[in-house]
């Protein structure tokens, strides 16, 4: 399950013994933790019922796994959700910006085109960019999509982006 700062996602995978992937289920949801509106009731039942219709699927409670993206841990209402994951006895992983624009680089870019092209993933929080530079991933953040919910100059954004 992702929790991103404007959306909770889920996606149920199977991996084989080659580690290959096939995603058998998804499933796309808001928040409104960038915000910071919503109570953590909401929040507690918004991941009960995650983690139900993910039970529901026939996925064991040790196989559900919880990343927190960059942009997320950036809003204070975050840390409400880490808790009640935690409380539920559920492990969480955050992730950096720095991490997350070299995973998406590794994951979206092939490998032929590796040296001539870079990432550029734009989220609500923030928005990373990551690259090769002789052989090694360069990443780096920048405004998200709701700049403005800090009250940021759509100039100001252009200008340092």
């Amino acid at each position: 399950m992702e929790l991103g700062a404007s959306d909770f996602n889920s996606f149920i995978v199977r991996v084989d013994g080659l580690r290959n992937w096939q995603l058998e289920k998804s499933e796309f949801g808001n928040s409104l933790v960038i915000e910071n509106l919503a109570p953590e009731e909401d929040i507690r039942k918004g991941l009960k019922a995650y983690i139900g219709k993910m039970l529901d699927y026939g996925v064991g409670g040790r196989d559900i796994h919880f990343v927190v993206s960059s942009g997320a841990l950036a809003a204070p209402g975050t840390q409400k959700i880490i808790q009640e994951l935690k409380a539920l006895n559920y492990v969480v992983i955050s992730v950096t910006a720095e991490r997350e624009g070299a995973l998406g680089l590794r994951a979206a870019v092939p490998a032929a085109y590796a040296d001539k092209a870079f990432l550029a993933d734009m989220g609500s929080g923030n928005t990373k960019l990551a690259w090769l530079e002789q052989g090694t991933v360069k990443s780096i953040e920048t405004y998200g999509s709701k700049f403005y919910v800090k009250n940021t100059e759509p100039a100001t954004v252009a200008t340092e982006v």
